[in-house]
């Protein structure tokens, strides 16, 4: 398979097998592209024909005054001059405008073509055949804008393209690197939270119109997340409802403003705004006040942050969607310690906080003026709690970012944890790496070694960016439990990984039910719905093969009065001590179930009557080898079993019949004495009792 690298992707393919491939690629757009380049080309080309008809012009005065015809010589001069100045000023204008946009439209085509996107799929077989895959750069530039209108067209669906090719390989990195080792994330789900915003914005727009999407950073993963959700949310339920268009605010209040003004200039439809972020509402509000618009157009946006709870009071944001921060800042280092402490593990890899609505109408659960966010009772009861006290000191890092409204009431929520966590021998500790106010890998890259290096049993992070997670990997391969929160890249990798632990986890539970089903819970012995499946299959075999088989019917001697005298935690005790006994004196082919209160029945393969009453002396032998006191079972002082055995006969009418032939032999069993055993012949057995003697315990 051949990779395209940065310097030899045109060499092994070749110009005519790169234009081939390049437009098989890019479709019908790109081949349209071409054309219209080529077809400018000799456009461009027919420009020389001035300077031609200039220098003829020039030759033809030359000649007509060596003629004798100095005037008209001067006139075709004349003429020739300026056709000459035309023709440098039409070229450069022409080179300015189309020839020079033209070759950086056809360099960059062809890098696009013959370079990148072969890269790309590159990577996608790659992938296919289960490599690691690699970081796409893509080497094809933006071309400048000229004047020309047909070849700005040209340049900006170029431009375009490049763009979309660029976000589309970065986030095919993310999805296919390595997933971070992580124990658990603690935050919001991002898609959905966009799910949200289109069903609050949606719901108070019925008459539909244009709404504008207004992001941070296009690049950045969770906020486009919440883009996505939103966009399809509002295809889906809200077809009346159009984003016409998302603007990047890069956190700039001003800038979001001027964005803002200018495009509602354009689109004067405008009924609706989606802000992915806290920090661009600010910019909002005020180019929909000097509009004139704060009254008509619909604001929505994220958190709980002063600026937005005044907005939201006044009316003039219409909702926000919170994703409990104080949770995220207070849950993640409470289930680390519990993690560590005492082998907790969370119930799903991704535990989401809770999102709700905030409106004009109940944000005073949320926010008071001069207070801040503050926490509901309903909220306070959903908190993660430390399950007790640690026997070793636990250390926590906790790494959050610089100081903006959003990341105080994560910080909170460390802080309410590390008081709790102090009186269970944990410290958990908000840690900001020196510098890194916007999620530098650099910085926080060597601050998780130096925290691995100082001792720290856990760590917790956002991931902005992947490349951070090769330094959380490293960190969990030491013994370091990582955990994430508020935002982490999706990784496809991670995904199927994070799949199969599930599926591993599922079909751990699927076998815990399978034996739940088919045990009893207290004794662990066979319950009666397996026994009389095997008892009908037995039954089968013994009339096919003519094999044998036979089954002990089992009760403990005298039980109620037990439970009457020493309590029924203690009968419970002696059924499993019982149920282990007879476990013991059975062949692992024989099975053992739970009859109902203290009977047990014992199914025997290949055994016949005497065989079968062998095996029951044996039990019954061993039971009171146990020695489990019960002064109401005299003679004997201890716990004792009776038992009844009888053979599985082919010719019976139903497979049961075996089961009422022990019982009825347990009954005899009993009328003789107890501690006895009896088979389905009409005379009980009694060699047993003869030998351990009227009032002694057998050996």
């Amino acid at each position: 398979m051949i990779r395209a690298g940065p310097d030899d992707s045109l060499a092994c393919l070749g110009g005519a097998r790169a234009d081939r491939v390049g437009d098989r690629l890019l479709g019908a757009r790109l081949r349209r592209w071409k054309l219209e380049a080529r077809e400018m080309a000799p456009w461009a080309n027919r420009a020389h024909l001035g300077l031609w008809l200039a220098i003829v012009g020039l030759v033809a005065a030359a000649a007509l005054s060596l003629a004798g015809q100095p005037s008209l010589a001067a006139w075709i001069a004349m003429a020739s001059a300026g056709a000459a100045a035309g023709w440098g000023v039409t070229w450069a204008i022409q080179r300015r405008t189309v020839s020079r946009p033209l070759e950086q439209i056809a360099s960059s085509m062809e890098t696009l073509a013959a370079r990148d996107l072969l890269a790309l799929v590159d990577e996608l077989a790659s992938l296919a055949e289960g490599e690691q895959a690699h970081k796409i750069e893509v080497h094809a530039r933006p071309v400048t804008l000229p004047s020309d209108q047909a070849v700005r067209r040209l340049a900006e669906a170029l431009n375009a393209t490049i763009a979309r090719l660029q976000v589309g390989a970065s986030q095919f990195y993310a999805a296919s690197q390595e997933p971070c080792r992580r124990l658990f994330y603690v935050g919001a789900d991002d898609y959905l939270l966009g799910c949200v915003c289109a069903e609050t914005l949606g719901a108070q727009l019925p008459d539909g119109g244009e709404v504008l999407l207004m992001t941070p950073r296009f690049r950045h993963t969770g906020i486009e997340l919440r883009r996505r959700g939103f966009e399809s949310s509002l295809r889906e339920r809200f077809p009346g409802v159009q984003v016409a268009g998302a603007l990047e605010s890069r956190l700039n209040p001003a800038r979001t403003s001027q964005l803002v003004k200018s495009f509602i200039e354009s689109h004067p439809r405008l009924v609706g705004i989606y802000c992915t972020e806290a920090m661009g509402v600010l910019g909002c509000l005020d180019a929909l006040a000097d509009k004139n618009l704060t009254r008509h157009v619909v604001l929505i946006c994220h958190d709980t942050i002063d600026g937005t709870m005044e907005a939201v009071r006044a009316g003039l944001v219409s909702a926000t969607i919170t994703q409990d921060p104080f949770a995220q800042g207070h849950d993640t280092p409470i289930h680390l310690f519990n993690s560590i402490a005492y082998g907790w593990r969370p119930p799903e890899p991704r535990l989401i906080t809770i999102s709700d609505t905030v409106t004009r109408d109940n944000y005073s659960e949320y926010w008071r003026p001069y207070v801040g966010a503050i926490e509901s009772a309903a909220m306070a009861e959903r908190r993660a709690r430390p399950l007790g006290v640690s026997k070793r000191h636990l250390r926590i890092a906790i790494l959050g970012l610089g100081e903006t409204p959003f990341w105080e009431p994560v910080r909170n929520g460390v802080r309410a944890a590390a008081e709790e966590l102090e009186r269970c021998n944990a410290s958990a500790e908000w840690i900001v790496p020196e510098g890194d106010r916007d999620f530098n890998v650099a910085l926080r890259g060597p601050a998780v070694d130096a925290l691995v290096r100082d001792g720290y049993n856990a760590i917790a992070t956002p991931i902005y960016d992947s490349a951070l997670v090769p330094y959380l990997n490293r960190a969990a391969d030491q013994g370091v439990v990582v955990a994430t929160f508020n935002t982490e890249e999706s990784s496809l990798q991670g995904l199927v990984t994070t799949l199969s632990k599930e599926r591993r986890r599922l079909e751990i539970a699927t076998d815990d039910l399978q034996v739940a089903v088919r045990r009893d819970a207290l004794t662990g012995a066979y319950n009666r719905r397996l026994m009389d499946t095997d008892l009908a299959e037995a039954k089968l075999s013994v009339a096919t093969s003519r094999r044998r088989a036979a089954v002990i019917m089992i009760d403990i001697d005298h039980f109620k009065a037990y439970n009457d005298i020493y309590g029924h935690t203690e009968g419970d005790k002696v059924l499993r001590m019982v149920a282990q006994r007879i476990q013991r004196e059975i062949r692992p082919a024989d099975r053992l179930y739970r009859y109902g209160g203290e009977e047990f029945l014992v199914l025997l393969q290949e055994t016949g009557l005497d065989q079968g009453e062998a095996v029951a002396t044996r039990i019954a032998r061993g039971v009171t080898d146990l020695g489990l006191p019960h002064q109401r079972n005299e003679p004997w002082g201890v716990v004792t079993v009776s038992a009844g055995v009888a053979s599985i006969d082919p010719d019976s009418a139903a497979a049961g019949d075996c089961v009422a032939d022990a019982d009825a032999a347990l009954y005899r069993s009993k009328a003789s004495g107890r501690n006895t055993v009896a088979t389905s012949q009409p005379e009980p057995r009694m060699d047993f009792l003869e030998s351990i003697g009227s009032g002694q315990r057998g050996d």
